[in-house]
Parts: C-alpha cells; sequence; structure tokens
C-alpha cells in the first residue's frame, strides 16, 4: 500500500461513485493486481455497495437505514503477495447535513434585516438598502 485512503463521510440517499486513488497500491515487480473489497471484519459488503474491482471503484446508494461501518480492501499480485488497507465509513443524516447550514448561515445572514427600521442598520451590509 503506498497510499492510504482517507475515511469517509456518506450521506443517506446520497448515490455514490467512490474511486480509490490509482496509487493506493503499487507492486514492485509491476505485476498485475486483483482487488477484492470486504468489511473490515471480512464480511460481505452491505448489499446496497458495489465494488467493481476492475475500475476499483465503489458504487451504490446509501439507504437511510445505514449505519457507519469500516472497508477492508485487498491487492493481490500475480505471485500470491497481497497487501491490505482499511478506511472508515461514516454514514450522516441528510437533514444534518441542511440543518448545519442553517445554523451557520442563519444567525450572520441578515435574513429579515435586509430593510432596518429608521436609524437601524442591517446585519447583513451586501443586503442593505443603499444609501442616497
Amino acid at each position: 500500500m503506498t497510499a492510504q485512503t482517507q475515511n469517509q463521510t456518506w450521506t443517506k440517499g446520497q448515490t455514490l461513485n467512490f474511486k480509490l486513488a490509482a496509487n493506493a497500491f503499487t507492486d514492485p515487480q509491476q505485476q498485475t493486481m486483483t482487488y477484492t473489497a470486504t468489511l473490515a471484519n471480512g464480511a460481505a459488503l452491505p448489499t446496497w455497495l458495489h465494488f467493481k474491482a476492475t475500475t476499483d471503484t465503489f458504487t451504490g446508494t446509501v439507504p437511510t437505514s445505514a449505519s457507519s461501518f469500516s472497508i477492508k480492501v485487498t491487492a493481490t499480485d500475480a505471485g500470491g503477495l497481497s497487501a491490505s488497507e482499511t478506511f472508515s465509513v461514516s454514514i450522516a443524516n441528510a437533514i444534518s447535513h441542511f440543518a448545519s447550514a442553517i445554523a451557520t448561515f442563519a444567525p450572520h445572514s441578515g435574513i429579515g434585516n435586509a430593510n432596518p427600521a429608521p436609524g437601524e442598520t442591517a446585519e447583513n451590509s451586501y443586503l442593505a438598502q443603499p444609501h442616497h
């Protein structure tokens, strides 16, 4: 293994097309490698998650019932030598990203304050009425 795959965060309802880095595994003898993917404990991937070994790509749609897990990818060269890596997949609720965005931006957005009362200023100068 030459480049560890970063831990992932996938969102419920997300359509996946996640490709491993081209340099995730390299063979010093330049032998062709075959790839397999399982859960970290050796069990099969969830039925909604597919690994296409010829393209090193994970595809699928994260169901609303999904929970976090870890994936083990193994590369085996023509001589039978292998190397593995494991990375974690966190599953986030789709609503949490939206709610987080609102909580992050709403207090500073000036929404509702673009037309301040006389003598007041808008919270967001970009939304303030021009002074004539």
